[in-house]
């Protein structure tokens, strides 16, 4: 059987993995042009998570909060909120640790 995740991805337009410095927040990613954000893990462990934008200004607010195992699931892989995808860069923020961590978005139009 083939999964939603494999599926997914094998649509997409970009399939980028998500680098955790210290383990907890991923670098900045530049998703202006695309429309939604699939999220898919492999391996991660169970935490809150938060989107935040970058402002023109330098500044960081946060466009999402995710509950544990609402976001990045090895079970089950999510699509992020519709007003995290607002044009802004994103970057994905755990209030855990993943030190082995295996986590990509996928981007679609």
């Amino acid at each position: 059987m083939v999964s939603i995740a494999r599926i997914t991805a094998d649509r997409a337009r970009t399939v980028i993995p998500l680098v955790l410095d210290e383990g907890l927040t991923s670098q900045w990613l530049a998703v202006g042009e695309y429309r939604s954000c699939f999220c898919i893990a492999t391996e991660a462990n169970p935490s809150p998570w938060t989107i935040e934008g970058l402002l023109p200004d330098g500044k960081t607010t946060e466009l999402a909060n995710y509950e544990p195992e609402n976001l990045f699931n090895p079970r089950m892989p999510r699509y992020i909120a519709v007003n995290a995808m607002c044009g802004l860069p994103i970057r994905f923020v755990s209030a855990k640790q993943q030190p082995d961590a295996r986590l990509w978005i996928v981007l679609k139009s």
